[in-house]
């Protein structure tokens, strides 16, 4: 069937071969090991994409070997490119904290007044910056409703949250800009 570009980090990295086998595509891509954490690979295809799970390490590289089936791709339209990403940073991870007073994590009264609805949430710092997760409830407002533009929608701790970033002057960060300062 042909290859297809490896991206890893917004940067090209190698070749992806695909290759035909009975009722299944065979996907083979090796690039080398950073050794920064782990890392994932999904099938990027003209009409969606396919999870490829975690690499494994392999002679100083990180490999990927997989077989899905044709029928499972068939929907997904043609193959375009492998992108590979780090799903766990090695020794970077920090420790989500719970708190039954969130209203006590920030200092402007105007959002402490509003956390004061929230039964709980987890914090943590990263990179001097303060990252705040409220649970998301199904017949409850927005965490910080206000403010939901600065809000990324995750899970943590097992639950869908609201995850804002405030900065040292506890300003919100808008999720893009939190994400880029990692």
């Amino acid at each position: 069937m042909g290859e297809v570009p490896v991206c890893c980090r917004g940067v090209r990295c190698g070749e992806a071969r695909l290759r035909e086998e009975g009722g299944r595509l065979e996907i083979r891509a090796e690039l080398p090991d950073p050794r920064d954490g782990l890392y994932r690979g999904v099938l990027v295809c003209r009409q969606g994409e396919l999870s490829l799970g975690v690499l494994h390490a392999e002679n100083g590289n990180l490999v990927l070997r997989r077989r899905p089936e044709k029928s499972e791709l068939a929907r997904l339209g043609e193959p375009v490119c492998v992108q590979i990403g780090c799903s766990f940073a090695f020794g970077t991870a920090a420790v989500w904290e719970k708190t039954v007073h969130p209203s006590t994590l920030l200092q402007d009264t105007f959002l402490c007044a509003r956390l004061e609805r929230c039964a709980c949430a987890w914090w943590r710092k990263e990179q001097g910056r303060l990252v705040i997760a409220l649970p998301v409830g199904q017949q409850e407002p927005f965490p910080l409703e206000t403010m939901f533009c600065f809000a990324k929608v995750a899970r943590v701790e097992g639950e869908v949250c609201a995850v804002y970033t405030f900065d040292a002057a506890q300003q919100p960060v808008m999720p893009s800009m939190a994400q880029s300062a990692k």
